[in-house]
C-alpha cells in the first residue's frame, strides 16, 4: 500500500508544470483620484451593491461626491450633495434602502444628517441644533428617527431626531 502512494506520487509530481494564467475581465470600474483629495470610502448595500463616497473641494465649497455600483461594478448613478465646510463627517449607517451621513460641527453642538436613497440618489439634509456640545461615538437609525449618543463630561448624552415632527430631543 505505500508503495502505491508512493508510485502515485511521483507520478502527479512528475507532470506538475508550473502554469501562469490570467482572469479576463469583461468590465471593470474605474474612479478619478484626486492628487491631494480623499480617498473614496465604501458603503455595503449588502445585495442591493456598493456605494462609493468621497469630500471633494471645488471653488463653490465642499461637496460629497457619490456614486452608486451594483454587484457587478456597473454604475447607477453618481451625484454631489454640497457640504457645509465648517463641518466633519463623523458617521455613517446603511438602514433599508437609504444611506445616513452623520456630520459634526468643529464645536461639536451642531449636527448635519444627509439621506441619501441608493436606488434613485436622491437626497435630503437636516441640521440639528443641539445646546450640549458632545463628541458623537454612536448612530443608529430607525423608521422613525436617528440616535447620536456620545459622552458630556463623563456623563452619556442621547440625542433623537424624530423624522416625523422634525424635532430633536435629548434622553
Amino acid at each position: 500500500m505505500r508503495c502505491s502512494i508512493l508510485i502515485k506520487w511521483l507520478f502527479v509530481s512528475a507532470f506538475a508544470l508550473p502554469v501562469v494564467a490570467q482572469v479576463q475581465q469583461t468590465q471593470r470600474f474605474e474612479a478619478n483620484v484626486v492628487r491631494g483629495g480623499h480617498p473614496f470610502e465604501v458603503a455595503s448595500l449588502q445585495e442591493r451593491g456598493l456605494l462609493l463616497h468621497r469630500v471633494t473641494w471645488n471653488a463653490v465649497g465642499n461637496e460629497y461626491e457619490v456614486i452608486k455600483l451594483d454587484t457587478t461594478f456597473k454604475q447607477i448613478w453618481s451625484g454631489y450633495i454640497p457640504l457645509n465646510p465648517a463641518f466633519s463627517i463623523s458617521h455613517k449607517k446603511s438602514y433599508k434602502s437609504k444611506l445616513y451621513i452623520l456630520s459634526h460641527s468643529r464645536n461639536f453642538r451642531d449636527f448635519n444628517i444627509i439621506e441619501i436613497d441608493d436606488e434613485t440618489g436622491k437626497y435630503a439634509q437636516w441640521d440639528l441644533q443641539n445646546y450640549i456640545p458632545f463628541v458623537p461615538s454612536e448612530f443608529e437609525v430607525t423608521d422613525r428617527a436617528v440616535i447620536i449618543g456620545g459622552y458630556y463630561n463623563y456623563t452619556p448624552i442621547v440625542v433623537l431626531f424624530d423624522f416625523e415632527t422634525l424635532m430633536i430631543r435629548i434622553l
